[in-house]
């Protein structure tokens, strides 16, 4: 199918390894990963790369949450559960992948909202475009938040597959196999990996989260 995008001049941030116009990501994105997406704020830094707001439909999460067998606690805060972040990222990087994303265009950092950007909070034009210079001072802290655990994740030594193991639940050995793919290898997901597999980066962001939690 053919898709249309657009990207206005003042979305083109630098970021890690060169420039993104970051609202035409945006729009492919949103397009492409599927019902569970419904907008996309990116923007970016030069030394830590792309992070993003996501709009989120609860009902379809729930639905990936089983199919990617997550288990969560009765109650739980879906947009702000690390594992359910990890998955929403994942399928960005794995559509971002599949449509030749430069790694200067990767998404490497994702915060959830359940609500939408919507023209009555004044975060939408009557267009449907995003208010960028309205979303980004409202999300400031919330992205000054990714690009620091950006910064934690470009520090962080390499997992060591049995921590990776407890993190996630999955064994080992099959951890030392999923974490030799990347998002986008079709060939191997799901048929060949765990259904719950997540990327060596997103692996790293539990596991600061999980040192966090019980620090």
């Amino acid at each position: 199918r053919d898709l249309f995008v657009f990207g206005r001049l003042v979305s083109l941030e630098h970021s890690r390894g060169g420039p993104a116009l970051c609202e035409a990501l945006e729009q492919l994105l949103v397009q492409l990963s599927g019902a569970w997406l419904m907008q996309l704020l990116l923007t970016a830094r030069r030394s830590r790369g792309i992070v993003g707001i996501a709009a989120v439909r609860i009902e379809e999460l729930q639905l990936m949450t089983r199919y990617h067998r997550i288990e969560l606690q009765p109650g739980a805060d879906l947009c702000k559960d690390p594992m359910v972040r990890a998955m929403c990222l994942y399928e960005l990087q794995k559509c971002a992948t599949k449509s030749g994303f430069s790694a200067a265009e990767m998404p490497r950092a994702l915060h959830l909202e359940p609500n939408p950007f919507s023209f009555e909070a004044g975060l939408q034009t009557p267009t449907f475009q995003l208010r960028r210079d309205q979303l980004l001072p409202r999300y400031s802290a919330t992205l000054e938040r990714l690009f620091q655990e950006m910064e934690d994740l470009d520090l962080a030594p390499d997992e060591d597959p049995w921590l990776a193991a407890e993190i996630t639940g999955f064994p080992p050995d099959e951890m030392r196999r999923a974490q030799t793919a990347r998002p986008g290898v079709d060939h191997m997901y799901p048929a060949e990996l765990p259904q719950r597999l997540v990327s060596d980066s997103c692996l790293r962001q539990l596991h600061g989260e999980a040192q966090r939690n019980t620090g």
